[in-house]
């Protein structure tokens, strides 16, 4: 049996040394720093299995995220 699945909403910025910070708004100590785009990705997936696994594993259900991030174009 396959384990319960969750979605979060990630978002990237970056430093001015080039390091790449990985956000999950909304979810408490959701962000984590990378050299790179993958490799703060790969750290903060292991982060929220990390925020995920102790909230269940104390009986709550996972904190939704209370933001969605929408990309728009503007023209000038």
């Amino acid at each position: 049996m396959k384990g319960a699945r969750y979605r979060f909403v990630v978002v990237f910025d970056s430093e001015e040394d080039g390091r790449v910070i990985a956000s999950a708004p909304g979810i408490p100590g959701g962000h984590v720093y990378g050299k790179t785009r993958a490799e703060a990705l790969r750290r903060l997936r292991a982060a929220l299995r990390f925020y995920v696994r102790q909230a269940l594993g104390k009986g709550r259900a996972p904190r939704p995220q209370s933001r969605a991030v929408a990309e728009i174009e503007v023209v000038a």
